[in-house]
Formats: structure tokens, C-alpha cells, sequence
């Protein structure tokens, strides 16, 4: 399966009167896989002060592929170690290529792994937080990297969403 990204720019000037629209340009990205909207994204590589594109299947495939911005392949990390431990994953946040967060909201786990898919961390949400007995919820996972523009904060939010109360009649 390829992967298109479409850039286009359009130009308008003095009130309208001229316009002027730069040709589109297509990057093509043959990941081998359809990666679902939330399973891609980018984050600067700070080592090597580029941008990086990813393109994650955790369902079917179980891969993630890293892209540069001009179509080479960086690097690929098998997934299917974390996904048979997680179960469902339903987000993935990229920090960098040595912290990759993947969670599973309906569980309420979180892993994180580094470049070679190795499993350094497994928290399970449910087991540090003391729910009221027969409340069912789920967790929605953030990261947020600055405070604002200039406070650099690498923290994570997590959201708690209530489901149901299971000794409700």
C-alpha cells in the first residue's frame, strides 16, 4: 500500500486581483501497509535535527516505518511483542526514536519502547489508581512537549473518561 502526501501552496495577492498557485507536489511514500490516520504523524529528531515521518499499522501488519522528509526509509520496528502485550492499540506518540508510547485506552496500559522495539516500561493505569469499586473507565493518552513556546515539559496528560457504573441498576 502506498502512502501519498499531497503539498500544495496557493499565493494570493493585492485583494485578489492576481493569484498565483504553485504546482502540487506529491511524495509517495511505499510503506507496504495502510496506516489509519492516527497511527502516523512527525516529530523533530533532535539528534540529527530533522524531521521525521512515521507510519504505523499496530492491527494488521504490526510495524512502524520511519521516513526522512525526502522518501528514505530510516528505520522499521517489529510491534507484534508489544501488541500481543497490550492487546488493542488504539494511540501511539512518537517523543523520539528511543521512547515510543503505545497505550490501549479500553485497558488502561501504556508501554514504551525504544528504537529496537524492546520494551522498557509496561504500566497498567488500572493497578496505580484505587476506582471506586464498580466504576468502569478509560484513559486517552497526550503528550504535551512545551508548557508554551519556550518550557520544555516531556509530560504526558492523562485523560480519565467515565464509562459506566457496573452496580447501577
Amino acid at each position: 500500500m502506498k502512502i501519498i502526501l499531497y503539498l500544495f501552496t496557493l499565493f494570493i495577492l493585492s485583494c485578489g486581483a492576481i493569484e498565483s498557485q504553485a504546482p502540487n507536489s506529491t511524495i509517495e511514500f511505499n510503506v507496504g501497509y495502510n496506516s489509519q490516520h492516527k497511527f502516523t504523524g512527525s516529530f523533530f529528531n533532535k539528534q540529527n535535527k530533522e524531521f521525521i515521518l512515521y507510519f504505523a499499522d499496530p492491527i494488521t501488519y504490526k510495524w512502524i516505518k520511519f521516513y526522512s522528509l525526502n522518501n528514505k526509509i530510516i528505520d522499521s520496528i517489529n510491534l507484534r511483542p508489544v501488541c500481543k502485550l497490550l492487546g488493542n492499540v488504539d494511540g501511539i506518540h512518537i517523543i523520539s526514536m528511543d521512547t515510543i508510547v503505545l497505550n490501549n485506552s479500553k485497558n488502561n496500559q501504556i508501554a514504551v519502547l525504544n528504537s529496537k522495539g524492546d520494551i522498557l516500561k509496561f504500566i497498567e493505569l488500572n493497578k496505580l489508581k484505587n476506582p471506586i469499586e464498580g466504576l468502569q473507565y478509560s484513559s486517552q493518552l497526550s503528550f504535551l512537549p512545551y508548557l508554551n513556546n519556550d518550557t520544555p515539559l516531556n509530560s504526558f496528560v492523562i485523560g480519565i473518561d467515565f464509562r459506566r457504573d457496573s452496580l447501577d441498576i
